[in-house]
This record gives C-alpha cells, structure tokens and sequence, in this order.
C-alpha cells in the first residue's frame, strides 16, 4: 500500500511538473513573440541586426550594409504591398461575400461586426491578429 503511493505520488509529481513545464515555456514565447510584434519595425531591426551581429560575428562595414539591404527591402515590400493592395481588397471582399452566403441572419450581423473592428483595428495601426474574442475566444484573422 505505502509502496503505490509513494508511486502514485511520484507520477503526480511528475505529471505537474511537465505541466508546469509546457504551461510556462508556452507564456514565455508568447511574451516573447508579443514583444517583437509590438516593438515596431524600427525596434525589429534593430533587434535582428544585434542577432545577426552576434551569431555571425559581423564587422562595423557588414553591419551597415546589411542595415541598408533592410531599410530597401522594407521599401520594396512596402511598394509591393500598395500596388497589390487593390488586388487583396478585392479577394478580401469576395471572401466575405462567400462566408457570409453560408450564414445564418445573427452570423452575418455577427460577422459584419467582427470585420469592422477589424478594419478600426487596422487604421488604428494595431495588429488584427491580436484581436480575441470575449471570454479569451479564438484570433479573428483579418478579412478587411
């Protein structure tokens, strides 16, 4: 009897400890990932340049290169994305237009409402991503 519980006791043990274990690195790359996301594209830069510079032991001269390859990539996926942008609206607007045929009166309320906090989201500069439902809900992916 003493013997099953000290096992019992045991797999106990060890069952919250890798709960403990998986509930807490999940926290930490969430704060993590949160953290870069919020952090702008300045501070992203900044953040990948000090990665880069430690990992691949990157002289003065590589890093201002490479700071420059950055700050055009960003313009040339910034110019990518306004010239596309009418394209993806129109995407956007007949992916709603299919979701909503298959929805009931109160979803397509429902939906019509989640798409424009969306897109007040998406002005406000916000990521949509981060927008969850009452309660701690599933992420509304944006469709705006």
């Amino acid at each position: 009897m003493n013997r099953l519980k000290l096992v019992t006791g045991f797999v106990l043990i060890f069952t919250l400890g890798v709960f403990s274990g998986v509930l807490g690195a999940n926290m930490y790359f969430k704060y993590r990932i949160e953290r870069f996301r919020d952090a702008g594209p300045q501070a992203r830069k900044e953040l990948l340049m000090k990665r880069l510079t430690r990992r691949l032991d990157l002289t003065p001269q590589q890093q201002k290169k490479i700071s420059v390859i950055f700050a055009e990539m960003r313009e040339n996926l910034s110019a990518l994305r306004t010239k596309h942008l009418p394209e993806l609206e129109e995407i956007r607007a007949r992916s709603r237009t299919r979701i909503k045929a298959i929805l009931n009166a109160d979803q397509q309320k429902k939906f019509d409402e989640m798409i424009e906090r969306l897109k007040q989201r998406r002005r406000g500069g916000v990521v949509p991503f981060r927008d969850h439902a009452p309660g701690g809900g599933q992420p509304q992916f944006p469709q705006s």
